[in-house]
């Protein structure tokens, strides 16, 4: 009860979710009233140990039928390739990283294109034809997960900070915030998995946004704080603001959040968070 969110552990300290490339993954709730109009930003901070499926996308359309593929790859060369539903095969590459180091990746839908960032550069290839879909019944993503037919292609390494926008970022927005550490209260800003160590109690990941979007880790997904994606934190912040050759780590930007919804299971540790997609039945 009471106007603020109940964390568990330290505030002061940022982690990371360990994937181990055989079942362990993060699960966002239900996306689809957070992007009415199915525009959207996703941008996350990772760090590959080789290839793997970095995103999945749960679509489910108007009529009721659930489609479920992979949004984001990491091939064996560290190229990232994206698709989205409904265009067949991997539309087009975002870029390329290293492995076993930490990059950003921004995954936008602006409604007709997909296109996508790497560490805050625009990708030199892009979705070029015209892309139609209906607003999604629900929605969800997937963190290093693979097809419900696939047993290969988990992904392992480390997840950092994960955002979803519900537009299409423009690109100055992008180039200026993919290192910064957020308040929760941006416009625009519908989700916001910080991993700051006092916001993932057991395997649930606390939500930083008024909005209470808490996600899960399953599988094999553990979290701790020996390695974290190196973010900075902006001017007004707590904590220096670092550089882009030497970021420092964030230090107490969380802001406690006065707006909780879908939390009643902080009351009672046993309870999972809603709208979550069951794999094992492929509903909502």
């Amino acid at each position: 009860g009471g106007g603020g969110r109940a964390f568990c552990g330290d505030p002061s300290d940022f982690g990371s979710v360990y994937l181990d490339g055989s079942s362990g993954y993060i699960q966002t709730p239900d996306m689809a009233t957070a992007i009415p109009t199915d525009r959207f930003a996703v941008e996350l901070w990772f760090k590959a140990a080789g290839e793997g499926t970095l995103l999945v996308e749960i679509y489910q359309d108007a009529s009721g039928s659930v489609h479920r593929g992979p949004a984001i790859k990491v091939n064996t060369n560290g190229l990232l390739k994206a698709k989205i539903y409904p265009i067949t095969g991997w539309s087009f590459s975002i870029g390329s990283v290293e492995f076993n180091k930490w990059s950003h990746v921004v995954y936008r839908f602006d409604g007709t294109f997909a296109t996508g960032f790497v560490n805050g550069d625009p990708a030199t290839k892009l979705e070029t034809a015209v892309l139609t879909r209906d607003a999604p019944a629900h929605l969800n993503w997937e963190i290093g997960s693979v097809t419900d037919t696939s047993t290969t292609g988990w992904f392992q390494g480390r997840i950092g900070q994960f955002r979803v926008w519900n537009g299409a970022l423009d690109n100055a927005l992008i180039e200026a915030n993919f290192a910064s550490c957020l308040t929760g209260t941006e416009d625009g800003l519908v989700l916001y998995w910080s991993f700051l160590a006092s916001t993932v109690c057991a395997t649930t990941v606390l939500d930083s946004t008024p909005a209470a979007r808490d996600g899960r880790m399953l599988g094999n997904a553990t979290f701790d704080t020996s390695d974290r994606a190196p973010m900075h934190a902006r001017i007004g912040t707590t904590g220096t603001t670092g550089s882009a050759s030497n970021p420092t780590v964030c230090t107490e930007v969380y802001r406690p959040i006065e707006v909780v919804t879908q939390s009643t299971y902080l009351d009672n540790p046993n309870a999972s968070p809603t709208n979550l997609y069951d794999r094992d039945q492929d509903t909502f």
